[in-house]
């Protein structure tokens, strides 16, 4: 009997032993980590918790929750709205609990497509067409449109509508396909609208020039062309959707998505001249060096390069006037003038011929009218361009005799600028003493 007594101490002792054990188990849970983020594509994360005896006993919709042991699998579907999601998952064991806090980042409607951060449009209508002449008749002004992630930048050079003004300028509904442009050698623009500028990266004494349509990766730094793919601008609720579906040149793909209203940059747009002038810069058919006699006192020999275009019944006649060092080599009007102040260098000879100024353009009054002098352009009696802000003019002779002449005008309030590019052609020379002897 005694035996029986003791046997039954002893369990009861085990019983009360078993349950301050489990007792203990019970108040004492957690989770690592006990924070979790999702990317807006979803997935699942793996937390480990202390105890494989616990229940989840709250958690939000979006969140799929698996037990395995003592971890627990979070899975996230991809987010297909523009905004965060966050939550918490509650884990209880016994009179024990713990919180893991979820959230998923930013998605979109448009799965694969990663949401920009931040979207700007700059509008710069004509611009660039003062430099680089459109092939096309029909060609559109130029914007920029940068798409930015936490990942890359993306800068698409595009061509909209082009807008005469700045009250017209709206953000075009347009989608952007590769257009016929090219960055390399020569640089060679259409324009077209609809259309975007493939990516052109090249290198300078180390130095990196992109142009055209390209992306910034950020965590090296490096660019890469853009080659192929669209750009798609629409309507939405929210204002407006931009999707980016573009390849590079090494063959990675970007596909980036924003929604949101967008403000339309105009601080540098300049838009098409309602003047009926051809332009001067196109179909030069003769060139004529008209040389001076020599300056005693300062040594130099005032030239006029006369430069032809249009037609004889309608030409246009650009004038550019050289001062060269004396004497002038009539079988070699190589060098290079600028309108610039460069005292230390005026009348040297360098390896690209002579070095010297071209003057602005200016108007002179004669008592009762007005001629211009220097640099200028005339379409005809009383209808000049005067360029008082800036010339230059670089000749270079070629083996077969003729010149390469690049040439730029531009007047102080912006009105015109005219680049005469890689013109090649053969140069008459005359002398004022030529038509003294004619008279």
């Amino acid at each position: 009997m005694k035996r029986l007594r003791f046997f039954s101490a002893v369990m009861a002792c085990v019983a009360i032993f078993a349950s301050c054990d489990n007792t203990k188990e019970a108040d004492s849970i957690s989770a690592s980590p006990s924070t979790v983020t999702f990317e807006a594509e979803g997935g699942s994360i793996n937390v480990a918790v202390t105890t494989d005896k616990y229940e989840v006993s709250a958690k939000p919709e979006w969140v799929v929750c698996t037990a395995n042991g003592k971890e627990l699998v979070l899975t996230a579907d991809i987010n297909l709205v523009n905004a965060p999601r966050e939550g918490v998952i509650k884990l209880t064991s016994g009179t024990a609990s713990c919180e893991i806090k979820v959230s998923q980042k930013p998605g979109s409607p448009y799965p694969g497509f990663k949401v920009a951060d931040s979207i700007t449009y700059e509008y710069g209508g004509t611009l660039i067409y003062m430099f680089i002449k459109p092939k096309s008749e029909e060609y559109g002004g130029m914007a920029y449109i940068a798409l930015e992630t936490e990942d890359a930048k993306v800068m698409m050079e595009v061509f909209t509508d082009l807008y005469k003004s700045e009250e017209e300028v709206v953000l075009d509904l347009k989608t952007y396909t590769l257009g016929k442009d090219s960055y390399g050698d020569p640089i060679t623009l259409y324009a077209e609208p609809s259309t975007y500028a493939a990516g052109n990266i090249s290198e300078d004494d180390g130095d990196i020039m992109t142009l055209g349509s390209y992306v910034t990766v950020k965590a090296s730094g490096t660019a890469y062309a853009i080659v192929d793919g669209t750009l798609e601008v629409k309507e939405s609720e929210n204002g407006y959707i931009f999707l980016l579906d573009v390849t590079d040149n090494e063959g990675n793909v970007y596909k980036m998505v924003y929604e949101g209203n967008v403000e339309i940059n105009l601080e540098g747009a300049t838009y098409p001249s309602d003047s009926n002038h051809p332009d001067p810069t196109q179909d030069i058919y003769e060139a004529i060096m008209s040389i001076g006699e020599v300056d005693e006192e300062s040594g130099t020999v005032t030239c006029t390069l006369s430069l032809l275009s249009g037609d004889d019944e309608n030409c246009v006649m650009s004038n550019f006037e050289l001062i060269y060092p004396a004497p002038v080599d009539e079988n070699n009007l190589s060098g290079t003038f600028t309108s610039a102040e460069e005292e230390d260098e005026e009348g040297e000879e360098s390896e690209e011929g002579i070095t010297g100024k071209v003057s602005l353009g200016y108007m002179m009054d004669f008592g009762g009218f007005s001629m211009p002098m220097g640099s200028y352009v005339i379409y005809g009696f009383g209808d000049y361009d005067i360029p008082d802000a800036y010339v230059s003019t670089i000749l270079e002779k070629n083996s077969d005799g003729t010149y390469t002449i690049n040439a730029a005008m531009m007047d102080n309030d912006g009105k015109f600028m005219h680049l005469f590019m890689n013109v090649k052609i053969a140069i008459t020379v005359s002398k004022e003493s030529e038509y003294e002897d004619e008279e």
